[in-house]
């Protein structure tokens, strides 16, 4: 999970909910506390801290320090997140003191206090709920509009195709194009499927940081298997 250089001053709780993460990079921030959650992530690999505000090594790490690598000079490195870790990521509880400032009008972010989501779930009861149904629904759109290119059924190709694009601030998708291909059309199917979206008229929930609309980006894994 790549969060370097979002001038981030506070970390969610909700982090500690990443079950699966095996990288976190939090390089470049504003950080000078870790949440006591960050101690859950026992998958967790590698842990970038370089560039914050740390007087000393948090406490908060220790018990991630036998599996995990602490690393606080080197650069870097970008892993993609997963549909649910996206929408986890969605529904921090950060307090509003600790809130990272209002980003430009221009920026596009990778981590906001209200992650975007996949409408049709507004009369959800709960935050929770809203993200939970949007993935929900995601999947279903994905699935009934997904067709499996013929060389790559032909050829057995299967696996994930990572499609990035920009939530925009009106629930439009932009900068739509392939992160991650497998091939045989995949990624080209993967394409399709998420202008699709735009095609259709249908407009995400926008992220939101400190109550104010921002662009952010958003990685989608969609998964051919035969």
């Amino acid at each position: 999970l790549d969060l370097e250089g979002n001038r981030l001053t506070a970390l969610p709780a909700s982090v500690g909910r990443l079950m699966k993460l095996l990288t976190l990079d939090l390089s470049n921030n504003q950080l000078a506390a870790l949440p006591k959650e960050i101690g859950q992530l026992t998958n967790l690999k590698e842990l970038h801290l370089s560039g914050n505000q740390f007087k000393e090594k948090p406490s908060e790490i220790r018990n991630l320090e036998v599996k995990t690598r602490i690393i606080w000079e080197e650069e870097p490195e970008f892993v993609g997140m997963s549909i649910e870790d996206e929408f986890a990521m969605g529904v921090p509880k950060m307090a509003k003191n600790n809130a990272p400032p209002p980003p430009p009008p221009t920026e596009i972010l990778k981590i906001a206090e209200e992650m975007p989501r996949f409408p049709g779930c507004e009369n959800e009861p709960s935050r929770d709920a809203k993200y939970t149904c949007a993935t929900e629904k995601l999947n279903e759109f994905i699935n009934k509009n997904l067709k499996y290119p013929a060389t790559a059924r032909a050829n057995g190709v299967q696996g994930t195709v990572v499609i990035s694009f920009v939530v925009e601030k009106d629930g439009t998708l932009s900068e739509v194009k392939i992160g991650r291909d497998i091939g045989s059309g995949c990624g080209e199917e993967a394409l399709r499927i998420v202008r699709l979206m735009n095609e259709q008229g249908l407009r995400w929930i926008p992220g939101r940081n400190v109550g104010t609309l921002v662009r952010l980006q958003f990685n989608l894994p969609i998964v051919f298997k035969l």
